[in-house]
Formats: C-alpha cells, sequence, structure tokens
C-alpha cells in the first residue's frame, strides 16, 4: 500500500511537467509575463521589471525574479519561463498530501492529492508562465503552516506562516492574506475565537508586510506614477470598476469545472 501510495504522489505531482517546453506561450499574459523576466534576466534591473521598454507594475516582482532567474539557467525559452510555476505546481500535490495524511491518514492524503492534481484548474496554471500556481502553492502552505500552528502550539509554524504570507505579497499583493482569514474564520466557526492568537499576528504580519512595503517605496522613488498604477489594480477591480470587471457570477462555472471532479464527488452525500 504505501508504494502505491507513493506513485499516486508522485505522479500527481509530475503531471505539471509533461512537455511545458514545447508549446509557444499562449495569451497576453504568459507573453507579458515571459517576455519581462527574459528583458530583467538581460539588463539585470531586478527592481522595476520592464515591458516594451516600460515599467510593467500591475504585479509585484516575484514571479519576474523567479523566471528570470531560471532564464539565465535555461536560457530564454519557454520551459524556462514555466519552470518556476511547475514546480510549485509539484510542491502544492505533495503538501496536499501532507496535510491530508496528517488529518485522515496517508490513504485519504493519497486520495487527496490526486483529485487534486488532475484539477484542470491547477493543470492549466502549473503549466503557464503565471502567477496563479506560485500563489496557490503559498496559499496551500499558509493553511498548513497556520494549522500546525493552532494544533501543535508552534512557533515554528507561525513563522513559516508568515514566510509564506510574504512571499505572496510579493507574488500578487494583497490576496495573499486570504489563506490568515479562512484559518480565522475556521477557529470562529469551532469557538476557537482566541486561539488565533497562535497564529502571531502582532510579530508576524508586521513582519510579513516588510518585504513588499520595502519594494513598493523603492519603486515610488524611481517611478511615482506606480501609485495610480496599485490603484486601479486593488480599488478598481475590487469594486467591479476595471477592465478586467466580471459579472457576479462568472466564478461559479470557474470553480465548478475547475475543481473537478472534486466539485461533483462533493454532490454525493446528497444523493
Amino acid at each position: 500500500m504505501r508504494a502505491v501510495i507513493a506513485l499516486i504522489v508522485i505522479v500527481g505531482a509530475l503531471l505539471p511537467w509533461f512537455s511545458i517546453g514545447d508549446h509557444p506561450l499562449t495569451g497576453r499574459s504568459e507573453g507579458r509575463y515571459g517576455w519581462t523576466s527574459v528583458v530583467m534576466s538581460r539588463t539585470g534591473d531586478w527592481l522595476v521589471p520592464m515591458y516594451l521598454g516600460h515599467p510593467h507594475l500591475t504585479k509585484p516582482p516575484m514571479i519576474y525574479w523567479m523566471q528570470a532567474a531560471s532564464v539565465k539557467v535555461f536560457g530564454a525559452n519557454e520551459f524556462a519561463v514555466r519552470l518556476p510555476s511547475a514546480v510549485a505546481g509539484s510542491i502544492a500535490v505533495v503538501l496536499v498530501f501532507v496535510i491530508g495524511r496528517r488529518l485522515w491518514g496517508a490513504r485519504r492524503g493519497a486520495i487527496a492529492a490526486a483529485l487534486y492534481a488532475v484539477m484542470p484548474i491547477h493543470v492549466v496554471i502549473a503549466r503557464m508562465a503565471v502567477t496563479d500556481s506560485v500563489l496557490n502553492v503559498l496559499w496551500i502552505g499558509a493553511l498548513v503552516a497556520g494549522y500546525r500552528a493552532v494544533e501543535a502550539r508552534s512557533r515554528g509554524w507561525s513563522v513559516a506562516m508568515w514566510g509564506c504570507v510574504a512571499a505572496g505579497l510579493i507574488v500578487k499583493g494583497p490576496v495573499a492574506l486570504i489563506p490568515v482569514g479562512v484559518l480565522i474564520v475556521w477557529l470562529a466557526l469551532g469557538g476557537r475565537w482566541r486561539e488565533t492568537a497562535r497564529l502571531g499576528f502582532l510579530i508576524g504580519l508586521p513582519i510579513a508586510v516588510a518585504p513588499i512595503l520595502a519594494w513598493v517605496i523603492a519603486v515610488v522613488v524611481r517611478h511615482p506614477e506606480a501609485v495610480e498604477i496599485w490603484r486601479h489594480e486593488m480599488v478598481d477591480r475590487a469594486t467591479g470598476a476595471g477592465d478586467h470587471a466580471r459579472p457576479f457570477w462568472y466564478y461559479l462555472p470557474v470553480v465548478l469545472i475547475g475543481m473537478f471532479p472534486a466539485t461533483a464527488m462533493m454532490t454525493l452525500p446528497w444523493f
């Protein structure tokens, strides 16, 4: 049984790697992220991502750092810019198994990892040169570490959680805080509100925010117009006023289809 479980997790973790370098970058997003990272690797300007000669500041810099470092090693090609996403996707599958095994045993942990590994939304983002796969593994890491910080009463796990949040902030901004909110709701619904103190907010949150804040200040000194770009990215999108506004029902089919077959299995108790 151990060999079967190990095989399931290994195969699931390797799925994103299948032929990631043998087809061109797809869509505007992959093109922008890929080329911006290539430019960064060539110019050595690791502070301000540049696209077609202009600052490209719609997202924080970590994905460009990771992709540019990969380009330095493997050259300017599709495999290099997709590599960070594939690595993150593999780690995410392993983390799902680890927390599943911790909660329900190795067999159920392997089932959870297998379901996660074949979700279309995971397979797609883990094979693209965009932010989502890296952000996703940091979300999972923060949830796992936060859970362990509460249950094991360990400061080390609390530090790990805030480390994931700090990295997530440099990947995609404030959405990196979502796992912290999930943990708070979990504790509150379980009548364990006081245990939120084990997450170490007073020290962890300021430390997590410090790196992204330092980058923001450094960028604004060089490019004051960045403030307006970030206002548009955060405020306009959050209020539905941006050019990426979606109807309220948009994400329902995305979740139902993107998380299949897990979404289908969730309906089984009703039948």
